[in-house]
């Protein structure tokens, strides 16, 4: 048996407010289409506690990470490293939120922690005993790749993970008074582009929602729903949504919801009422920047060819493409003007394997494609003894190095040349995931 709590609070913005996730956006965000949340699901079994936030930003950096697992440890008795901090990564909420950054307003983070301070209280206080039931399956008709580079792109099945924590407690048709329910698979939340101005959750926010009032029909008292965005760096609607409207997010975000309805009928129980966490940092060094002199050549390049694709009737998967690489490069540009001089220190990735009965969930911090993704799942089922099916990848958590994109022959897409990790990344992270998933993770000895 689990003991459960669930906590939900939503982040109030002092508007106006920066939104983050595209350079092209220029204008505030005076208002909200709908608010931004912080979710909190606290789990006590077999082992330990540990308890997960989810929050409808960007992502989360090392810094605020910490602020966040002190404002949960002082509500709870869950200690810090405990903690487990990831973001939906929509591309509708707040920017200047890192502490470390030169952009950085404290009134947005101190709102954020005030959110999860809070919900982190309303969780710790409705605990209840509850069972673990879990499916997995595919999810169709919403993920695409979207890098066109290996002739990939284009709408993509995407491995779909659901928990469920049901109570004990039930009323008299037998239904469970408490739901929490977990899913996972990656995309990108950026069905809402550059143009829009208003504060969103994008799909995510309107499959939750969805999710939550399946629940309440079924006669469930409390809902609870989160969603933890998995191998995502290449992975978007680009080629599954119709338009970049708030209706449209909110057609795929049902769509969502009907699928992990339908993945989840035929879940089975946890075995096991386990709860054991791993942790890893290791330290990775950064990729050489180029000449300032080559970055501005390749952005002048990529914008002869996207003006060239335009003024011809080009193809819009290749006039996008070169629209994109203009545009990482332009990020590559800043960094070499910002760290003009500086040595190149490497980033420490923090890298966590939680196992919650019969589920294993790696916690990586940052944008993992999906072939790495896929890797990750194979190389913790093989070390910790379990099947594919019960590995979850979880992304943009516990901090954020940016897109974990492995080099390769051929032109760069946007995901390459917006990476900042040296070629080895990759190897390097699957190979702590490797030493995680042998750490006495296996269900007998956890």
């Amino acid at each position: 048996m689990f003991t459960v709590g669930a906590g939900l609070n939503y982040i109030k913005m002092p508007y106006p407010v920066p939104l983050a996730g595209y350079q092209a956006r220029a204008e505030l965000a005076e208002t909200q289409n709908d608010p931004l949340c912080a979710r909190l699901l606290t789990v006590e079994g077999d082992g330990g506690s540990v308890a997960i936030v989810v929050l409808d930003v960007l992502y989360v950096d090392s810094d605020l990470t910490d602020l966040l697992r002190a404002a949960v440890s002082a509500q709870t008795s869950i200690p810090p490293s405990s903690v487990m901090v990831c973001s939906t990564h929509t591309h509708s909420g707040p920017g200047l939120i890192f502490p470390n950054s030169n952009r950085y307003d404290s009134s947005i983070v101190d709102s954020i922690i005030t959110a999860v301070s809070e919900a982190a209280g309303r969780a710790w206080s409705m605990r209840t005993a509850c069972e673990l039931s879990w499916a997995s399956g595919d999810i169709v008709g919403v993920a695409s790749i979207r890098n066109g580079v290996t002739g990939e792109a284009g709408p993509a099945n995407q491995a779909l993970r659901v928990a469920e924590f049901r109570s004990v407690n039930r009323n008299l048709a037998g239904v469970p008074r408490f739901v929490a329910r977990a899913i996972n698979f990656g995309c990108h939340a950026t069905v809402l582009g550059p143009g829009n101005a208003l504060v969103s959750r994008d799909w995510p926010g309107f499959m939750v929602d969805a999710c939550e009032e399946q629940l309440r029909r079924a006669g469930v008292q409390r809902p609870f729903v989160i969603f933890l965005n998995g191998a995502a760096a290449d992975v978007s609607t680009r080629y599954t949504r119709k338009a970049q409207t708030f209706e449209e997010a909110a057609r795929l975000g049902r769509m969502s919801a009907d699928q992990v309805f339908d993945v989840f009928a035929s879940s089975g129980p946890s075995r096991t009422c386990h709860v054991c966490l791993k942790h890893e940092s290791i330290s990775i060094p950064r990729r050489q920047l180029p000449s300032e002199h080559c970055a501005l050549a390749a952005i002048s390049r990529e914008e002869r060819e996207a003006h060239r694709l335009a003024s011809c009737g080009g193809s819009p998967l290749a006039l996008k493409e070169a629209l994109d690489r203009a545009a990482a490069w332009r990020i590559v540009l800043n960094r070499i003007r910002h760290e003009h001089g500086r040595p190149r220190n490497p980033l420490v990735a923090h890298l966590c394997l939680l196992r919650l009965g019969d589920l294993a969930m790696v916690f990586v911090p940052g944008e993992a494609p999906a072939k790495l993704g896929d890797k990750i799942r194979a190389t913790v089922a093989e070390g910790a003894s379990v099947p594919e099916e019960s590995v979850w990848v979880v992304g943009y958590s516990n901090g954020h190095l940016g897109y974990i994109s492995p080099m390769r022959a051929g032109p760069d897409g946007y995901e390459q040349l917006m990476c900042d990790l040296a070629p080895e990344a990759t190897e390097e992270i699957l190979t702590a995931v490797a030493r995680l998933s042998s750490k006495g993770m296996c269900v007998d000895q956890c």
